[in-house]
């Protein structure tokens, strides 16, 4: 299960499912790729993964919480690139 994005790093659930696992807290910073958290849909597990390098600026849920399709869980602050 692929995470959507929305806004300035707003990741989204694109099913319903169960959040197992948040491997990130707030202030944390993240690399393009890592796995922030996992969630448990359709009898399979799926890693949600920082869509760039930035910070984690809130979540949205905890493990254990039951979510719905379109549900946010977690921002993402992309790095600013320096030119």
């Amino acid at each position: 299960m692929a995470a959507e994005s929305i806004g300035t790093g707003t990741l989204t659930s694109q099913m319903p499912g169960t959040v197992v696992e948040v491997r990130v807290s707030e202030g944390q910073p993240v690399r393009a790729g890592e796995v922030l958290l996992l969630v448990a849909a359709m009898k399979m597990e799926y890693q949600i993964r920082a869509p760039a390098d930035g910070t984690i600026s809130a979540l949205h849920v905890v493990s254990g919480d039951t979510i719905e399709a379109g549900a946010s869980l977690i921002d993402v602050q992309p790095d600013e690139t320096e030119e």
